[in-house]
């Protein structure tokens, strides 16, 4: 058996399965959590970004970030902002505080 505090330490920080759909007007190509994972970014075909409250599964901001489908994201270490690429060849620097 696997020592579960040495696994532990390497285990995902965030959900593991689906416990419910979020609804968008469009479709979603790539998510993210933030690193507590009470926020979830998804980044649509469209180029609008679509920050989740996964607590209240209430969109807290939508934005139409890129012209082009959203292609990455990626929050910061301390979840304070988020860098958004795009098929468009842009990237953008979001800072969540202003959300």
């Amino acid at each position: 058996m696997a020592d579960l505090q040495f696994v532990g330490s390497y285990c995902q920080g965030y959900p593991e399965k689906f416990d419910e759909v979020l609804d968008s007007v469009t479709l979603a190509v790539v998510c993210s959590f933030n690193r507590s994972g009470a926020l979830l970014a998804v980044g649509c075909n469209d180029g609008r970004l679509v920050i989740w409250d996964i607590i209240t599964r209430n969109i807290v901001r939508a934005l139409s970030a890129h012209v082009r489908p959203i292609t990455s994201i990626s929050w910061s270490r301390y979840g304070d902002y988020l860098l958004v690429g795009s098929a468009d060849w842009s990237a953008l620097l979001i800072s969540m505080p202003t959300l």
